[in-house]
């Protein structure tokens, strides 16, 4: 009689979610800090004419872009893996599960304040995604 165990994949136990979380939320430290190491060696300098403003501006911006697109996604997989985790914790209706995962996408859901109030770590992350 052989006994069979489950391994970490078949328990829906993965690596590529803690990785991409991990990695957007340091990419997006080391983005910020070279944003302000950016902004910082040009303080003091003169412009020279509106085009090399426009660039400047140009690069900040993008900068910028990257430091809020990374914070997001990492904070976007986090609530994702707590949804899940709060879904197969306990049942939810539908009406409930459709609130939690709608936030992502509508953030009028906010109003049903009485869900929130129970999944106070998915509020909390919903509202820094947005």
């Amino acid at each position: 009689m052989s006994t069979q165990t489950a391994s970490k994949s078949e328990l829906g136990i993965h690596w590529e979610s803690p990785v991409l979380m991990y990695a957007c939320f340091l990419g997006g430290i080391v983005f910020s800090i070279l944003h302000h190491v950016f902004n910082a060696s040009l303080h003091g300098q003169s412009v020279l004419d509106d085009n090399e403003q426009q660039w400047v501006q140009r690069a900040g911006t993008a900068i910028a872009f990257l430091v809020k697109l990374l914070f997001t996604t990492a904070t976007g997989t986090a609530y994702t893996q707590w949804f899940w985790y709060r879904m197969r914790e306990s049942p939810k209706t539908l009406k409930i599960a459709d609130i939690l995962f709608g936030i992502v996408y509508q953030p009028f859901t906010f109003v049903y304040i009485r869900v929130w109030a129970h999944h106070l770590p998915l509020a909390f992350l919903a509202i820094v995604t947005w």
